[in-house]
């Protein structure tokens, strides 16, 4: 893969599928090997996209912040197996005080059991994170520490917070000292003040009433400071993910030759350690921060991110020292665009392709469906799976908390997907793409499937 190969096929998938702007790069045999930039920063000034703008990487930041962690593993001043209230002081997760039983890894795996949307604008102070913290008591259970895998944002701000502890310093400070700086990573940023000194994308938006509309810039630029170690705030470019991605392909080493991770934690990061109800497309699990996917037998690790009209994507594949960083911010079809370069360039490094969507049951009349049938909570979201006025199954979901920046995702009869009596798939109004996999499991005595694994999130029934 070079520039121009590269540059053709984002070229080809941006117009297929009416993205703003994308950055891609590619490495190969742990080589920056190509780069394409295309499409508009902003459409409010017409600045373009070229190899050196920086987008915000969303939840990508999750792993640099796992990174952060396992260093201080390595160092001796963290326990992945000790309670979390043994490095935050008056800490309270949930209101049985579950501080007490969830441990680092269990937050790390996204599997503490704890609601993890609590999103609550405290301002751009340093403390934001800490004032934060203080509601945490507030998290619904969802379930018992280490019992099940439910993505959880909250997790990752607490494990921020233990950084700053630890390390003595702001998040942002530690992230520039402890790992951008040392890799290289002179163009990723976590401050807003920092991004403005860069060429930088800003997120775009359809109106919510109105899915079909051009997007338009988004009214603010990112979500609460507060939740910048889970990744409301960080920016990069994509050569600078392949940077990172490179790191954990040489095993914590750094470019200069400097172990800035154990040989040992960056593989421990790399292991199983939550799994889901079942399989989402190829994401079969959760190590320490990195999704863990398998494509028809040859391995993968990433992470996705979104925040307000940004999307981002990191995909590594370490049997080919290879790996894949996608950046977008904005316009109807940003999801199946990252799916349809990712498929290609799966393709041209390993022979391999991303799973399609799953195919629709052939008789979804045949399919008693009764059992998944009901309203499904958490404190963000409750999603009522039901029968249509043609008898077919639709969802309606009703944004419970707003997201200060975001818009509300409230919508009705959105269309089901049946793939069998515990799986189907829900369409996103004004959204290209193949939709969200829902797994209904743990039924109760009756047959009742008692919880919903949508979004990669546990929702009890009501």
């Amino acid at each position: 893969m070079d520039d121009e190969a590269l540059t053709e096929l984002v070229n080809r998938q941006a117009a297929q599928h009416d993205v703003v702007g994308a950055s891609v790069a590619v490495l190969e045999d742990g080589a920056i090997a190509a780069v394409a930039a295309t499409g508009t920063a902003n459409l409010r000034t017409g600045v373009p996209v070229t190899p050196e703008t920086i987008f915000q990487i969303g939840s990508v930041t999750k792993v640099y912040t796992a990174t952060l962690a396992m260093q201080l593993v390595g160092e001796g001043v963290l326990d992945l197996d000790e309670p979390v209230a043994s490095y935050v002081p008056g800490l309270r997760l949930g209101p049985d005080g579950a501080e007490g039983e969830v441990t680092v890894a269990h937050l790390l795996s996204h599997s503490s059991g704890l609601f993890g949307d609590l999103f609550l604008d405290f301002g751009r102070g340093d403390d934001a994170a800490r004032a934060l913290i203080e509601r945490f008591a507030e998290l619904e259970p969802l379930a018992p520490p280490g019992r099940l895998m439910s993505y959880c944002n909250a997790g990752y701000v607490v494990l921020g917070r233990i950084i700053e502890l630890l390390t003595g310093c702001p998040y942002h400070v530690a992230w520039r000292e402890r790992l951008a700086d040392p890799i290289g990573a002179h163009d990723t940023v976590v401050l807003p003040e920092d991004a403005i000194l860069r060429a930088v994308a800003v997120g775009h938006l359809a109106s919510p009433s109105q899915p079909q509309t051009s997007p338009q810039p988004a009214s603010v630029w990112s979500l609460t400071a507060s939740q910048a170690a889970a990744g409301a705030l960080p920016c990069a470019t994509a050569i600078d993910l392949l940077r990172f991605a490179r790191l954990h392909l040489d095993d914590g080493a750094a470019e200069d030759g400097r172990q800035l991770l154990s040989p040992s934690a960056a593989r421990e990061m790399r292991e199983p350690t939550a799994s889901l109800p079942l399989p989402v497309g190829d994401l079969n699990g959760w190590g320490l921060g990195w999704m863990l996917m398998d494509h028809d037998g040859v391995p993968a690790y990433g992470h996705q991110g979104a925040t307000i009209g940004n999307n981002a994507l990191l995909h590594v594949l370490p049997d080919q020292r290879a790996a894949i960083a996608v950046l977008t911010n904005g316009g109807r079809g940003s999801g199946a665009f990252h799916h349809g370069v990712v498929t290609e360039l799966l393709d041209a490094l390993a022979g391999v392709s991303l799973r399609v969507a799953p195919e629709p049951h052939p008789n979804p009349d045949d399919v008693d469906v009764e059992s998944l049938l009901g309203t499904y909570r958490n404190q963000l979201f409750a999603h009522t799976i039901r029968r249509g006025e043609d008898g077919g199954v639709v969802c309606d979901t009703e944004q419970v908390m707003s997201v200060p920046g975001a818009p509300d995702r409230s919508a009705r009869d959105k269309p089901v997907r049946v793939l069998d009596e515990q799986r189907f798939v829900v369409s996103q109004p004004g959204r290209d793409g193949p939709g969200d996999l829902a797994t209904a499991f743990d039924p109760d005595a009756d047959g009742r499937f008692t919880r919903l694994h949508l979004d990669l999130r546990v929702l009890n029934r009501v």
